[in-house]
């Protein structure tokens, strides 16, 4: 300890000493939302490390380093985000009973919608042109990068739509909150 929880050198009198070990340390608001901050990062790119690190490795290892065949590969490559997507919608329930009940919720929703399926067709449209038209190996990579361009204009594009379907989310939660729900977390 470097000094007692009266002061010490280098802290005012009454402030208790701060260790890194301590499991009960006390953090500072800058501490919290710095640590806040990385958690949704974290939250942030474990998609995209599920989604689109892991398959595109997975699928060059077992093509490449094991001699796998292309469909192979891309079979195997293929599992994890198919498994995730899977989870995913189970997960979604909630979202179906407040379309159920909010004709606010199902337009704002049905915006949303339409920008990233705009988004993503012109994405199938690429990938399917590259297909036909570019090596397998290089339809691996391009294809990645195809999709994040995607993605990337579908996050830009759908932030208009985002924001009042959070809102909207936030107030039905609040609202199962105070009629006395238990279960009203939400993760927005």
């Amino acid at each position: 300890m470097l000094g007692s929880a009266q002061g010490g050198p280098g802290r005012p009198p009454g402030q208790a000493p701060r260790s890194r070990d301590d499991r009960h340390t006390i953090r500072t608001g800058s501490e919290v939302r710095a640590a806040r901050a990385v958690g949704d990062l974290r939250r942030a790119l474990t998609p995209l490390a599920v989604d689109v690190a892991i398959p595109l490795g997975s699928y060059y290892l077992a093509h490449s380093a094991f001699g796998l065949s292309t469909v192979n590969a891309l079979i195997i490559s293929s599992v994890i985000p198919a498994v995730r997507t899977v989870t995913g919608l189970l997960r979604q329930r909630e979202w179906n009973a407040l379309a159920a009940t909010s004709l606010r919720f199902r337009r704002v929703e049905k915006a949303f919608t339409l920008i990233w399926g705009c988004r993503l067709l012109a994405d199938c449209v690429a990938r399917f042109v590259g297909a036909v038209t570019l090596p397998v190996a290089t339809m691996a990579w391009l294809g990645t990068v195809i999709l994040l361009g995607a993605v990337g204009a579908g996050i830009v594009a759908g932030g208009i739509a985002s924001q009042p379907t959070e809102k909207l989310v936030r107030e039905a939660a609040m609202a199962k909150l105070d009629a006395g729900g238990a279960d009203a977390s939400c993760a927005v």
